[in-house]
């Protein structure tokens, strides 16, 4: 069943009434993320990757039998496959502390993160046979290998 006429709703902490606790260098990588996100994929949201997601069946059988990332572009993939096969998602506010302790390293994630990006455009683009390509190189000549 839909949710008041959308078939999936997302935690945003990039909306105005959001309560976001978090250090600089944190938001400025969310941000930055945010609008390569934007400018690859045309994504209209303000924040892809607040873990709070919920869809309705539809969209997650969608989701389910569409997929082919499980790196750190998979919450991009999802939103980018619904939204381009029709289905309606909303933005809400939400309310986000940091937790202390955090182990994400942000001098390698962001790079990671980057190249997943890279890697969901030319999958879903023409030029998907690139992707194929590096998928058939040895380990130890993908980029990733050196991150």
């Amino acid at each position: 069943e839909s949710i008041n006429g959308y078939n999936g709703v997302i935690a945003s902490r990039g909306l105005k009434n959001s309560f976001v606790k978090t250090g600089f260098a944190r938001k400025l990588t969310n941000r930055g993320f945010n609008l390569i996100v934007r400018l690859f994929l045309f994504l209209p949201f303000s924040d892809t990757q607040c873990g709070a997601k919920l869809f309705d069946y539809e969209a997650t059988r969608f989701i389910v039998s569409n997929m082919s990332f499980t790196q750190w572009a998979f919450d991009i993939e999802m939103l980018y496959i619904l939204l381009n096969n029709g289905f309606k998602i909303k933005e809400i506010p939400t309310r986000w502390i940091d937790k202390e302790g955090s182990k994400i390293n942000l001098a390698k994630v962001p790079i990671k993160m980057f190249l997943s990006v890279v890697r969901l455009r030319l999958v879903h683009s023409p030029f998907k046979f690139i992707v194929r390509f590096y998928d058939k190189m040895p380990e130890k000549l993908k980029v990733h290998h050196t991150i």
